[in-house]
């Protein structure tokens, strides 16, 4: 039962109850990251690994992303790949050691 609480709680964090009777093939790159993105926090995984975490979302989403990742990683490890900028600066801006080459 505590189970379904928490699924309840990340489907309302990621704004999904609209999508719920949606069918997949119906919902935008966006939509469809904020659903792979909820499953992953479905289960309390210690190493996040995110290719371009900010790709496909909307300004707000990006900083529900962000807030998200910022408070994992105080007690986890999130390792990401991104060529946004905004996204960068502001995962950054919290203390993260960020390596960057430039090719």
């Amino acid at each position: 039962m505590h189970e379904i609480k928490e699924y309840k709680e990340k489907i309302k964090l990621w704004g999904l109850e609209e999508l719920l009777e949606i069918k997949w093939k119906k919902l935008s790159f966006g939509q469809r990251k904020r659903v792979f993105l909820s499953f992953s926090l479905l289960k309390s995984i210690p190493v996040w690994v995110i290719n371009e975490p900010s790709n496909g979302l909307n300004a707000i989403w990006v900083d529900r992303l962000t807030d998200l990742i910022n408070s994992h990683r105080n007690t986890n490890l999130v390792l990401f790949s991104s060529h946004d900028n905004l996204c960068i600066r502001s995962l950054s801006c919290a203390g993260t050691k960020i390596a960057l080459k430039l090719f």
